[in-house]
């Protein structure tokens, strides 16, 4: 573990604690912000929702006071369109594995990127595309944050100052907290999801299961309650409240190393079910959310998009982060074929190639909700 200040140290209490809570996640990610900012001061900062199937931003969780025209014209004017400066977008992040980077306008003065990121792009470039995209005069701090082997958001934290560049500590300290702050996320996220479920007990739904301080089921929704029986016929797990798997991740829970949500992966009848568990209220209570293990589609490929029915077939793919290849062999085409959907998809949008077709997928599918339901500042 690096060597932490006694403010980043506090901080990093502060996340793991509101990690392990049971906070919605607007308010789960406000609050981490707060935390964030003790240990790294900076005139602005947003936590934004990742679709892993895309690995676009299709959320605003939290940003600080005065941010809300930065974002917006982040959103529209810069994000997925750098340029050669291609190492400054989200998903060529994400794609490379870099969980925290300290971004400049002086290639010597970024942080946390391989060698190899730079040299495509001579300083000079750098230079000039980092001025022209309007990016904060004091740098960035970008960060992807995982969890289970997914990206599930995103953080920018920026400076206008030149005189204050962010330092390697700072990328080191994020590196440090992203996972916590993955784990924290993607539980909020899975109890959102469950509580809007649980009127159904359908195949794709999650459920809820809560489990007070004797470990006696508190309450349980519909869509709880036929998981766990799916489980405990599957199991042969007699007729006891609760299957195996859910005792051992509420034991996981309270064994408890490290902070945020306990998770396992059990096979169900209906395909892998994800059982995870987090603290439910001050006085020891468990929450449990069991959810269909399946990746989340992406929004459907516009209808006004004047493609063919192949073309369509083919760019869907692509929007989900399928290669050539990949896609070729979904479809049971060659690779040849793949390109030609794709040129003439690409002719049809007026688009010159794959990262243009991203951003107007973005600009045409998320970026409408979230402009509609973008939250007011929630970080002071």
């Amino acid at each position: 573990m690096p060597r932490l200040s006694r403010a980043q140290d506090e901080a990093r209490r502060r996340v793991n604690d509101l990690a392990a809570g049971n906070l919605p996640p607007e308010a789960l990610a406000s609050r981490l912000l707060a935390a964030l900012r003790g240990a790294i001061p900076s005139d602005g900062c947003r936590l934004l929702g990742i679709d892993p199937a895309t690995l676009l931003v299709n959320r605003t969780l939290a940003a600080s006071a005065g941010d809300d025209w930065a974002r917006r014209a982040w959103l529209r004017d810069a994000y997925l369109a750098s340029g050669p400066l291609t190492y400054i977008d989200f998903p060529d992040l994400m794609r490379a594995g870099l969980t925290a980077v300290a971004l400049h306008d002086r290639q010597e003065a970024c942080w946390g990127y391989p060698p190899r990121h730079f040299g495509r792009v001579s300083a000079r470039d750098h230079h000039h595309a980092f001025h022209e995209n309007q990016a904060p005069a004091g740098g960035s701090l970008l960060v992807s944050i995982p969890a289970e082997g997914r990206w599930v958001a995103a953080l920018q934290i920026y400076r206008r100052d030149p005189g204050g560049p962010f330092r390697r500590g700072d990328v080191a300290f994020l590196r440090l907290v992203a996972p916590a702050i993955g784990q924290g996320l993607r539980a909020a996220l899975a109890r959102e999801r469950a509580a809007v479920d649980a009127p159904a007990a359908a195949a794709d739904a999650s459920g809820v299961v809560v489990l007070g301080p004797d470990r006696r089921v508190r309450f349980s929704t519909p869509a709880g309650e036929a998981w766990c029986a799916l489980l405990r016929d599957a199991a042969r797990d007699g007729h006891g409240p609760l299957p195996t798997a859910v005792w051992a991740v509420a034991a996981r829970l309270r064994a408890g190393a490290g902070a945020g949500a306990r998770a396992l992966i059990a096979p169900s009848p209906a395909g892998p079910l994800r059982i995870e568990a987090s603290p439910g209220g001050a006085d020891g209570s468990v929450a449990i959310v069991l959810t269909p293990e399946r990746p989340p589609a992406p929004p459907a490929i516009p209808a006004e998009w004047p493609l063919t029915p192949a073309e369509r077939q083919v760019v869907a793919l692509l929007a989900r982060g399928l290669g050539n290849r990949q896609i070729a062999d979904a479809l049971t085409v060659s690779e040849n074929t793949v390109q030609t959907h794709l040129r003439h998809a690409y002719e049809k949008l007026g688009v010159g190639g794959r990262t243009q077709l991203m951003a107007r997928f973005f600009r045409e599918t998320y970026w409408p909700a979230m402009d509609e339901a973008a939250p007011a500042a929630l970080c002071a």
